[in-house]
């Protein structure tokens, strides 16, 4: 009985300690590193043809995208924009992830939809131009001393003639395009 008690005010003091470390976390202000975007191309596409940027921005994607300089904190909504200046290029995003090179967050999948819904939701692709694509949720990943997230994505880039490229990596923006058609056929 007196070696329980001793071991539940051990894990007692260490829930503490780990609380006010935790509650720091919360409460601190974040830079956010943007890792160079990873780019799978279709076969009759090279990395000259295309210009594609990751780019954060706070609330809305309306707004300027962050600079360096820039911090967010736990409850920060942020939008996360993938874009692309090529003509009849489509792109899709996967594999994005949050926090250390050591310990990433996985926020989307393989499959381009979210795998962590409290943070972010899985990208809406621009049905005009299917060359960019945006989520919003909020960056809430720390790493313990670290003042600095990071952020990596990759994303395929498909030519509008590849239809074997676009039938691999494009359901999810047809899917998008239907679902937004759909809303706007039942708006009465």
């Amino acid at each position: 009985m007196f070696v329980g008690l001793k071991y539940f005010l051990l894990l007692s003091l260490m829930v503490l300690v780990d609380c006010d470390s935790y509650s720091d976390l919360i409460k601190s202000e974040t830079f956010i590193k943007i890792e160079p975007l990873k780019i799978n191309l279709s076969p009759n596409l090279t990395l000259d043809q295309v210009d594609c940027e990751l780019t954060v921005h706070k609330d809305s994607c309306r707004n300027e995208a962050m600079r360096t300089e820039d911090t967010i904190s736990w409850y920060t909504n942020v939008c996360i924009k993938w874009k692309c200046l090529a003509r009849n290029v489509a792109i899709k995003v996967h594999k994005c992830w949050a926090g250390s090179k050591k310990t990433p967050v996985v926020m989307i999948g393989e499959d381009g939809c979210t795998a962590e819904g409290s943070m972010i939701k899985s990208p809406y692709y621009n049905p005009n131009s299917l060359n960019e694509a945006q989520s919003y949720g909020r960056l809430s990943v720390r790493v313990l001393g670290h003042n600095t997230i990071k952020l990596g994505c990759t994303i395929s880039l498909c030519d509008y003639c590849d239809t074997k490229c676009l039938k691999k990596n494009v359901s999810l923006i047809q899917f998008e395009i239907n679902y937004s058609f759909n809303l706007a056929s039942n708006v009465q």
